[in-house]
């Protein structure tokens, strides 16, 4: 279950993506919800499969809808200026991710449809779930994965984990 603001952020960002033809998977924190266990979490994280030339779509898009581009969040992550945007409204972000290496881009074409509620959402598969946290590699994003460990173990496809782990350099931390 997700707090009303974020629910409501993150399908109106869907609602634009689809306006725009662009793909998209649900990524982040609020992917645990979909595949077992959920924590709490007051962003939504989307990578998309689109260019440079989407974001600035997006942003067009976005501020129509009523929402704002986090401009200062941009300013204090510079390295990702050109991947990502955040987009603001009511205080709860929604981050818009493009893919930035081959894993995400394949993390794209492997999104499957899940139903939430009464509607459908594209989500990362539970293997690119958990080679980004991993490439991540914060503490909290160890413990995200865990779950899929415990409760998913025989339903992953660990020849897809270990040959990605081992092309990013992160077999150890998997």
């Amino acid at each position: 279950m997700m707090e009303p603001d974020v629910e409501a952020n993150l399908w109106d960002a869907i609602a634009i993506l689809d306006e725009l033809k662009l793909p998209y998977a649900l990524a982040g924190a609020l992917t645990l919800g979909i595949y077992g266990k959920g924590r709490a979490t007051r962003d939504a994280d989307l990578l998309i499969d689109g260019t440079a030339e989407s974001l600035v779509a997006l942003r067009r898009t976005a501020g129509v809808r009523g929402f704002s581009v986090d401009e200062a969040w941009l300013q204090y992550n510079p390295g990702i200026r050109d991947t990502n945007l955040r987009l603001l409204r009511n205080g709860v972000p929604v981050d818009l991710m493009l893919p930035r290496d081959d894993q995400d881009r394949s993390a794209c074409l492997r999104r499957r449809q899940c139903r939430v509620g009464d509607r459908d959402l594209w989500v990362v598969t539970p293997e690119d779930f958990i080679l980004q946290k991993i490439k991540a590699g914060r503490p909290r994003d160890f413990d995200d994965v865990i779950p899929f460990f415990t409760r998913q173990r025989d339903q992953l496809d660990h020849g897809y984990l270990n040959e990605w782990a081992l092309r990013l350099g992160v077999r150890e931390e998997l």
